[in-house]
């Protein structure tokens, strides 16, 4: 660490500034030293590659795993990714800190991916004795349609299996031509059941149920995806600070602010906007003006002032108030372990995760060759809840120029996506039998079908 503190009054380029170019020749003189700036109280760690302390990290530095996974917190400010030792491999960007807890977000662009690998379908109630006939239905655009009557005999489930998976690959009898297939699907303990997969992601496939009727009757094909994870009821009510439930708590005002000062989502207001509602939200043009938007207008202010303070108060709030159910904090980990754990054969008998995006963060260590190192191994890496990505991405600017954004820009400098705002990020929720909810690309969380691409995002929470 440093052997010297240097002080300045101020981080201007004149006289007793940190930035005066005669000061920056001293200092690089010194090699590495410590700066404090008085007037802002900021501490800068110069020199080239400054670790700090391991139980004392912060926001924006960079993580190495030597060769034996030894930890080396190198600071953002100071970093020199080619003079790095060759043997280190860079882990992630710790994204926050909150007393001993550090969260370490893996620093790769996961690229556009859907939630899932395919829609599967759990066909339940069927009698395995006489004659079953099925008739299918799909979704279709606009209402779900016939695809035809799936008859068997079968009196075994693998029979049972074997007999759909035949009929689904005959030409002529896969519903719209989606790549659906049967397969036997096993649990942990001992259970098995009969489900229908499609591997072609398409919203056309997201109708809950594929059984439209049955002989005898009581069969169902209901969506099953959130039923492997245990999530088998809807979304829970996300607050903003506004009293609103449900529909579009704000993340980070920077990008909300950036997106909403000209764009806006819904048409004008007709009625009465209210200010304590899940309503759309109001760009500046329709709440300066529009006089719907009077109620507003009287409890935050006119004008961009009066926009501004509204905006804060659609940010999202912790913990849940009223008495409303809240189970989308601290349930990232356990969840996103469970949603890898699950593949299925396609319909080419290949193995494929089951969850795409939650596997993609789950495999982190692995898919990034780290060595092994304590907190940072395979069961550690995990898609973070909404709470956490609240308190990840909400510390990031539309500029760039976030302590984190900076230390991305420097190990991953080609991801310049993975490091903006306005992009969207998969969250490990459920929102409804067919989508998941989402960080989105207007500042705001909202939700997205299984189907839809966006990325994925893969954390470790450290303790010191």
């Amino acid at each position: 660490m440093a052997d010297y503190l240097n002080k300045y009054a101020n981080d201007g380029t004149g006289a007793g500034g940190y930035n005066n170019t005669d000061e920056q020749s001293a200092r690089a003189a010194l090699g590495n030293t410590v700066s404090l700036v008085e007037s802002t109280g900021e501490v800068h760690y110069d020199g080239v590659n400054v670790e700090r302390p391991a139980n004392n990290p912060m926001e924006g530095d960079v993580l190495y795993l030597d060769a034996n996974g030894g930890k080396h917190f190198v600071d953002e400010e100071s970093l020199v990714v080619s003079s790095i030792p060759a043997s280190w491999k860079a882990a992630g960007v710790v994204a926050y800190r909150e007393g001993n807890n550090v969260m370490v977000m893996d620093h790769h662009d996961s690229g556009t991916m859907t939630f899932t690998s395919g829609w599967m379908h759990a066909i339940l109630g069927m009698q395995l004795s006489g004659t079953q006939t099925i008739t299918f239905q799909q979704w279709n655009g606009s209402a779900n349609a016939d695809v035809g009557t799936f008859s068997t005999s079968a009196t075994t489930l693998d029979a049972f299996v074997e007999a759909l998976d035949l009929w689904l690959r005959t030409t002529g009898n896969d519903p719209n031509g989606y790549n659906w297939h049967a397969e036997k699907l096993a649990f942990e303990d001992g259970s098995e059941i009969c489900v229908v997969v499609s591997d072609t992601m398409s919203s056309y496939q997201r109708s809950n149920s594929i059984v439209k009727e049955s002989s005898p009757s009581g069969v169902t094909g209901n969506l099953y995806l959130w039923n492997l994870v245990g999530q088998t009821t809807n979304y829970q009510n996300v607050l903003r600070e506004n009293g609103g439930k449900g529909y579009r708590p704000g993340c980070n005002l920077d990008r909300l602010i950036e997106y909403y000062r000209t764009n806006n989502s819904t048409t004008t207001p007709t009625s009465m906007v209210s200010v304590s509602n899940g309503s759309e939200i109001m760009n500046l043009a329709t709440y300066r003006d529009n006089q719907y938007c009077a109620d507003l207008r009287a409890k935050y202010g006119e004008g961009e002032t009066g926009w501004l303070k509204y905006m804060e108060s659609l940010m999202m709030t912790w913990p849940a108030r009223n008495g409303d159910a809240w189970n989308m904090y601290g349930t990232g980990k356990s969840l996103t372990m469970r949603m890898a754990a699950f593949t299925y054969k396609n319909k080419s008998g290949t193995s494929v995760d089951t969850f795409r995006a939650a596997a993609w963060s789950a495999k982190t260590p692995t898919r990034n060759s780290l060595p092994y190192s304590a907190g940072l191994a395979y069961g550690d890496w995990y898609m973070p809840d909404i709470v956490e990505m609240k308190k990840i991405f909400g510390r990031w600017n539309t500029s760039g120029t976030s302590p984190v954004q900076k230390a991305l820009a420097k190990v991953s400098p080609s991801a310049t996506d993975f490091r903006s705002l306005a992009v969207a990020r998969w969250a490990p929720a459920r929102n409804y039998y067919f989508n998941a909810c989402i960080l989105s690309s207007n500042g705001y969380f909202n939700y997205g079908t299984f189907s839809n691409s966006y990325r994925a995002v893969a954390v470790a929470l450290l303790k010191l």
